[in-house]
Order: C-alpha cells, then sequence, then structure tokens
C-alpha cells in the first residue's frame, strides 16, 4: 500500500511539472563535416553545449543522450548528432558548437591552434539564428537544410 502511493506520489509530480525522464524524439537532426586533409591524421574534437539559462536542451549521438556531448569528426568521418528540447519548452534554447583542429601541433602560449564556435538558436520553427566565429586561420561554415536542420563544415 506505500509502495503503491509512493508511485502514486512520483508520478502525480512528474504529470504536474511537466517532468519526463525519458527523453523523447529529437527536433533536428544535423552532421558535422571536416573538409581538411590533416583531419584524416588527427581528427577535430567537438564539443557541443547548452547555454541557454532556463531552458537546457540535450542532444543525442547514439546511445548518449546528455546536456554536453564530444565528438570526434575527421574528413574520413562526420558526426550525427540530434538537438531536443523538453516539453513546454520556447525557443529561448540555445547552445554553441565549438571546433578544435587536433592535426596542428601548437601549445596553448602560441595561440596557433585553428578553432571555431558556432552560437546556435532559433528565431522560431525553421528559422535558426547562427553566429559562426572562426578562429587561427578557421574556415568553418554551415548549410540551412530547412527543415532538416543544419551542416556544419569545419576547415
Amino acid at each position: 500500500m506505500i509502495k503503491n502511493r509512493i508511485i502514486l506520489s512520483v508520478s502525480g509530480f512528474m504529470v504536474l511539472t511537466g517532468m519526463t525522464f525519458a527523453h523523447p524524439s529529437v527536433h533536428t537532426t544535423h552532421h558535422i563535416y571536416a573538409t581538411n586533409d590533416a583531419s584524416k591524421i588527427k581528427p577535430w574534437s567537438v564539443r557541443i553545449t547548452g547555454i541557454a539559462p532556463n531552458e537546457a536542451p540535450y542532444f543525442v549521438s547514439g546511445d548518449v543522450t546528455s546536456s554536453d556531448i564530444v565528438l570526434s569528426v575527421s574528413k574520413d568521418k562526420s558526426a550525427e548528432y540530434g538537438f531536443g528540447f523538453y516539453q513546454g519548452s520556447d525557443f529561448n534554447v540555445a547552445y554553441t558548437l565549438t571546433a578544435i583542429d587536433t592535426s596542428q601541433t601548437a601549445d596553448a602560449s602560441q595561440h596557433k591552434t585553428k578553432s571555431c564556435t558556432f552560437i546556435v538558436g532559433a528565431n522560431g520553427p525553421a528559422n535558426p539564428n547562427i553566429t559562426v566565429k572562426n578562429y587561427q586561420g578557421a574556415k568553418c561554415t554551415y548549410k540551412d537544410e530547412t527543415g532538416n536542420g543544419v551542416d556544419f563544415y569545419l576547415a
């Protein structure tokens, strides 16, 4: 009897707050491609992190679902991830995709490692708002695949 009340209490709490423990499907799917030949030797290291203060998004890649995900991308091996947000969220959700070219040999004092950061948000449904910052000669770009997500290109 007590066990049933606890289960009902937890279930009732989840219904009242809109809280869920399992992620529903993703909202959009994205691809990341490395276009430089050096990435065949050492890949780009990519980190995707939610930056929205009130509504944390989540990312899905393979069997991993997290609010912070790390991927490895080379010219021979692209990456795919899904972006999702919780039920009840609005479009005040944003995240960054930061990529570092690990094929270059430079330490922190030399400040010469190519990298780029994409700041990803949306003005509304199927209306992405993306800013890209390139550092140390990186030429990273993106292409909006309207209705299917955005593809990111690392160079």
